[in-house]
């Protein structure tokens, strides 16, 4: 497949360029390996045929997803200050230079800054490569309180608030022993199942027959809005 790639450089300039690879997950690989971080990947994933049909376990899926992750988490934020992870809205200039710098003009420390690569579900993750001694101090990074600024862009404050969210999932999940290196494989798991639910929502619509095509991706759409996934265009 050929992808279409666009990233900004250290200057803030925008810039483009193509690249071939089997899926869209090896394209951001291939590109990170070249030092680029593209904000932005157009092209299609390879598609499999399947029936139309497929929204129904589709579904199920997405409530075992639910059942299997949120299981741990323990929403006592106030909704004024958090929210659960969802696509960010706003200046698309902001949202490329945070996912460039690693959102380091807002977000004051390491976990925050970590956790800000997972905050958009469905997206590739890519983290900031930080040292293993800086992702030991990540239980500590909890206890610095994460406040918006009245400077803040409008983008910036529904990441911090999806990020009060995400801390608030992490300390329930130490509470209940687990540890921080687990629940950063689990961020891993979660982006990598999201990503698939949303090529089974697109197959599925693909797959339908013509007079249903608008039925299916309207149900469908409903399923990606309902796990803060980015909706299908067609």
């Amino acid at each position: 497949m050929k992808y279409q790639y666009f990233y900004q450089t250290s200057k803030n300039e925008n810039k483009d360029g193509f690249v071939r690879a089997k899926n869209r997950a090896e394209a951001y690989a291939l590109l990170r390996k070249q030092g680029i971080r593209p904000y932005r990947l157009l092209g299609d994933d390879p598609v499999n045929w399947q029936p139309w049909a497929v929204g129904a376990a589709f579904a199920v899926l997405l409530a075992a997803f639910f059942a299997l992750f949120f299981f741990w988490y323990e929403g006592s934020a106030s909704a004024k200050t958090s929210v659960r992870r969802q696509q960010l809205t706003g200046d698309d200039a902001v949202l490329s230079k945070g996912i460039e710098t690693g959102w380091s003009d807002y977000l004051p420390t390491c976990l925050d800054r970590y956790l800000a690569a997972y905050a958009q579900p469905g997206w590739i993750a890519l983290p900031p490569d930080f040292t293993s001694e800086q992702v030991a101090k990540f239980k500590d990074d909890l206890a610095v309180e994460l406040e918006t600024d009245d400077s803040d862009p409008e983008m910036v404050v529904l990441l911090k608030k999806i990020l009060t969210s995400m801390r608030q999932e992490l300390k329930g999940y130490l509470k209940k022993g687990g540890d921080v290196a687990d629940y950063l494989k689990l961020l891993d798991e979660r982006q990598d199942r999201e990503i698939s639910v949303r090529k089974q929502a697109r197959e599925a619509v693909e797959a339908a027959p013509e007079e249903m095509k608008a039925r299916v991706l309207m149900n469908q759409n409903l399923f990606l809005r309902e796990m803060g996934l980015a909706e299908l265009e067609f």
